[in-house]
């Protein structure tokens, strides 16, 4: 059986809630990863990171919340997603990245993503990617924490 993404987090987040030790879900981790047809290399790092994780005995790996977040992630079914800008773009903000650098790196996501987002999506990167043109283009951070919750939330994003 091949696994897609959407289908590993649907399991992943069924074994979290029905409250499966970390050793379980890091073994049943590495025998998905042999069971995937390779062609997600994000998929399959993280399978065999869960998997290392469940192999130390002085770490008990993720949390479940974290565990829930990650499984959230892969049901998504893409390996970038609004989401997961979303909430890339609030640690941004929380780490106090410069305005500019951010428009920078979503210019990059732009164009180095393209065939992973629809249109609206990458109307709304090319706006933000703007924001390395100068100051008049800039977003102030509140601006972009209410589109980064937004596109965490899956409302319209207002620009």
């Amino acid at each position: 059986m091949k696994y897609s993404r959407k289908q590993f987090g649907l399991e992943l987040k069924e074994k979290i809630n029905n409250c499966e030790p970390f050793s379980a879900i890091s073994s049943w981790a590495y025998r998905v990863y042999m069971d995937t047809d390779g062609y997600d290399p994000d998929l399959d790092e993280f399978l065999l990171d869960l998997y290392a994780l469940g192999q130390c005995t002085d770490d008990d790996g993720y949390s479940s919340d974290e565990l829930l977040e990650i499984a959230e992630d892969f049901m998504d079914d893409l390996g970038f997603t609004r989401r997961k800008f979303g909430k890339e773009l609030r640690e941004k903000i929380e780490d106090g990245v410069p305005v500019p650098t951010i428009g920078e790196w979503a210019h990059y996501l732009n164009v180095n993503r393209y065939s992973e987002i629809d249109s609206e999506f990458s109307d709304i990167l090319e706006r933000l990617g703007y924001m390395d043109g100068g100051p008049e283009y800039e977003l102030s951070y509140e601006k972009l924490l209410e589109i980064a919750e937004a596109l965490i939330s899956g409302d319209e994003v207002k620009l």
